[in-house]
């Protein structure tokens, strides 16, 4: 749709979405659009408390440059991610400074993998490790922005819209579109 748009000189500068749309990469693809992209994001792996990779430093082509406390990764390295075997890039971290640091409690680094289930991160040894991939990082921005009351009072706009869809919904029938393949370049719709 938007390079329709985008053909047509109506490429919006923002794009606000419910909170159903957008995955992360979609997300990605509009941004790179050179596109505000305004839609709720769940961190649901996340606790409230996990601090997210947004307050982290990082430099033009994507490492870890500083952690929230200041500290430097010692390396990085194209690891698997969390619970799966797609690898990505990861920021490794001093285990001694992780271990010893105020925030560890709250920072999103992963323990090291070679631990005792139900080991505590102080008990470890080892480096610990942070994934960096343009997803996680653009999720994590998002995120802390919607929490901002600037990003709420935007985003209102987009209830205005609601009441349309509804009616559309209801009393038009829309919900039940269903849309058939006639040709490869024209779609056949019925209500």
């Amino acid at each position: 749709m938007i390079e329709r748009l985008d053909t047509g000189g109506l490429k919006p500068e923002t794009l606000f979405a419910d909170g159903g749309y957008p995955s992360v990469p979609s997300a990605l693809k509009v941004i790179e659009q050179h596109i505000e992209f305004m839609a709720p994001v769940n961190r649901s792996r996340l606790s409230e408390e996990i601090i997210g990779r947004d307050l982290f430093q990082f430099d033009s082509d994507g490492f870890t440059t500083k952690c929230p406390m200041g500290h430097s990764p010692i390396d990085h390295r194209i690891l698997s991610g969390n619970n799966s075997t797609r690898r990505s890039l990861h920021a490794i971290f001093d285990g001694d400074i992780c271990r010893s640091c105020s925030m560890l409690d709250q920072c999103p680094v992963r323990t090291p993998n070679h631990r005792s289930r139900g080991c505590p991160a102080l008990d470890t040894v080892g480096d610990f490790r942070l994934e960096i991939t343009a997803e996680i990082r653009l999720r994590d921005q998002m995120y802390s922005n919607q929490q901002k009351s600037e990003w709420k009072n935007r985003y209102k706009i987009r209830s205005g819209i609601e009441a349309t869809n509804s009616e559309l919904k209801r009393s038009h029938g829309l919900g039940k579109t269903s849309c058939t393949p006639r040709r490869k370049s024209l779609l056949r719709c019925s209500l």
